[in-house]
């Protein structure tokens, strides 16, 4: 993409160069998110500068064969479907993790807590960690249970899923939101070189429209908050990233603790590369998410996190 379209869309994403600021406030997991609306929820408002995407990470210890709970994951769910209109969300993205053991009954309980969203028709992403899978394979490691329960088939009623690579481990969503289409890539623990090839095919259909990757692994941090891309990142960052100027942030789980930096990309422009994980605090991480606050009118994104099942546990 060059210079002036990348200028274009970024502008009017709210999101251009250093003008843009991302402010992260994260919050501990006892909760301190706004309790539910009495109210009945309205549905979110595409054509509004304000809106939210919500990124969830890795719930593997909540669905770890017979000492999980889905109860936490459950209660974020359900937050997210009776805030969407209160918070404008339009989107929510599992970053992977979703079991401890990859097996066919914790598959079970994450995918029959996830039917809440599919009987709303709510669109959402989600993609294979390590502990989903395989880890030694790449995307071409065939049949999982993981597939089985999250491959293409389960988003064919989605109002955002858009496609797959032929093997089901990565695939693509577009929503609008702030009166344009945003795209967003979720891509396998470890994409091929192939499943590369298809995300910048992807992009290449889509040449106007800012994107989001979701990945398992890209940047690790350590315990003073230094960020800085993990080897497999670096591989992606050389694959994929680093030469498409659509991307302008990339969300991944799977290290601890969470951590941010600000990347360079060939053509000179930002890329925010985020990892968010909480899988070793309170539960198991209680599935807290963290509330991506985008603020066109304002040029931000805030962001916060929270764990909506505490916060009902606090009430109660």
């Amino acid at each position: 993409m060059n210079d002036a379209n990348r200028r274009t869309f970024l502008r009017g994403a709210g999101l251009l160069g250093a003008g843009a600021a991302v402010s992260v406030v994260t919050v501990g997991s006892t909760g301190l998110g706004a309790p539910a609306s009495a109210e009945p929820s309205r549905g979110p408002d595409p054509e509004s500068p304000r809106f939210t995407v919500v990124v969830m990470p890795d719930t593997q210890y909540l669905f770890d064969a017979d000492r999980g709970d889905p109860a936490p994951l459950d209660a974020s769910l359900r937050y997210v479907l009776d805030h969407a209109g209160d918070d404008n969300v339009v989107f929510l993205a599992h970053l992977g993790d979703l079991t401890q053991n990859g097996q066919p009954s914790e598959f079970a309980g994450a995918s029959k807590s996830f039917e809440v969203l599919d009987r709303r028709r709510f669109p959402y992403s989600v993609l294979a960690g390590n502990h989903d899978i395989d880890s030694s394979t790449d995307d071409q490691r065939g049949p999982t249970s993981y597939l089985a329960s999250f491959g293409p088939q389960r988003f064919r009623n989605s109002p955002s899923y858009r496609g797959s690579t032929k093997d089901g481990y990565n695939s693509y969503h577009v929503f609008r939101a702030g009166g344009r289409e945003w795209l967003l890539l979720a891509m396998d623990w470890r994409p091929s070189a192939g499943g590369f090839a298809w995300a910048k095919s992807v992009l290449a259909e889509h040449p106007h429209t800012p994107a989001i990757l979701t990945i398992h692994e890209f940047v690790d941090a350590d315990e003073t908050g230094a960020t800085a891309l993990s080897d497999f990142g670096k591989q992606a960052w050389d694959e994929l990233v680093a030469d498409s100027d659509q991307i302008f942030l990339t969300l991944n789980g799977h290290f601890w603790p969470p951590g941010r930096t600000v990347l360079r990309n060939n053509a000179g422009h930002d890329v925010h590369a985020h990892i968010t994980n909480y899988q070793d605090r309170y539960y198991g991480g209680s599935a807290m998410i963290r509330m991506y606050r985008f603020d066109l009118a304002r040029d931000v994104i805030d962001v916060n996190t929270f764990s909506p099942g505490c916060w009902d546990k606090r009430r109660s």
